[in-house]
């Protein structure tokens, strides 16, 4: 598996009983999707994981389906580099990348351990898993090095390949069509999978949202491998950190919440510390107490 930074998620998908042996994550030949609703920290967690496994010598190819290319450099750069993110806005993607190259290539030599690769392409939104499919391809040719892990940002705004699409699809099948259709690559090339999937307006008003509040298609629910949410609501935005549930897990137990946190200069996703989660278990304790206050009372018998 491909390791994230997310101390609690490594816990929750690790299957093996010695943490030194295997580190879980994101699973080689699986479709791993983080629910959430809108802005509220899909591509933070992405680019966040995606950085830290390049940290860790993997190869990440990462297609921006929504958000500019340039965007995606500067929020990498600064996960990696801890510089501020406001220090590479406006600079050329290229010699953004270039920096970054330069500070991997030193830190490799200090950690006696090379970085892993990093391809970022801005796709249009009719692109399909075939198409992905090929630019890996051509990566792969050109550069010598196998992909270890394809980050989709995001598979709701993707098409279903056009070889066998039936144009009378409802959204349910569109949905199983491109989650499957990406598991297959992830099966083929050994490489494992994230993206993400919105939540509708159900899973907008509170923190324990579920599969039954997913946008468009319940077919992501059905297809993929490893599904977590990520919420907040305004307490927690004031604090930085978010609610997270794991939905649906072949790897490990599903139901299990974890709190995390956004370093907002560098855009980097992390775990809570100790005092942290204290504080976080006090404001979803209080997101319960005012949800049951809010549901109706039962009609006397």
């Amino acid at each position: 598996s491909i390791p994230t930074r997310i101390a609690a998620l490594s816990l929750y998908t690790n299957q093996n009983r010695d943490p030194k042996k295997f580190h879980g994550g994101y699973y080689r030949a699986a479709v791993s999707l983080i629910f959430a609703p809108p802005n509220k920290g899909k591509t933070l967690c992405m680019v966040s994981d995606a950085a830290y496994a390049i940290e860790e010598g993997f190869n990440v190819l990462y297609v921006t389906l929504e958000m500019g290319e340039e965007k995606i450099w500067s929020r990498l750069a600064a996960n990696v580099t801890g510089k501020p993110m406001w220090e590479f806005f406006g600079r050329d993607p290229d010699e953004v990348a270039q920096e970054l190259n330069d500070y991997a290539t030193a830190k490799s030599a200090k950690l006696g351990r090379p970085f892993g690769m990093f391809r970022i392409l801005e796709l249009p939104t009719t692109t399909t898993p075939d198409e992905i499919n090929g630019h890996i391809d051509e990566i792969e040719a050109a550069t010598g090095r196998k992909i270890d892990l394809l980050v989709v940002d995001y598979l709701g705004i993707t098409k279903p390949n056009k070889a066998g699409h039936n144009s009378n699809n409802n959204m349910y099948q569109d949905g199983v069509e491109k989650c499957e259709q990406l598991r297959d690559i992830s099966k083929k090339r050994r490489i494992a999978t994230l993206s993400a999937v919105q939540f509708n307006r159900t899973g907008y008003r509170t923190i324990f949202a579920g599969m039954d509040a997913v946008e468009g298609s319940s077919g992501y629910n059905n297809t993929a491998d490893l599904i977590f949410s990520h919420t907040n609501n305004d307490t927690m935005r004031e604090s930085s950190v978010f609610m997270n549930i794991i939905l649906k897990s072949r790897f490990g137990p599903a139901g299990k919440q974890f709190g995390t946190k956004c370093d907002y200069a560098t855009m980097r996703w992390e775990s809570l510390t100790e005092e942290e989660m204290v504080a976080w278990q006090t404001m979803v304790e209080q997101e319960l107490r005012e949800q049951s206050a809010q549901r109706p009372a039962a009609p006397n018998r």
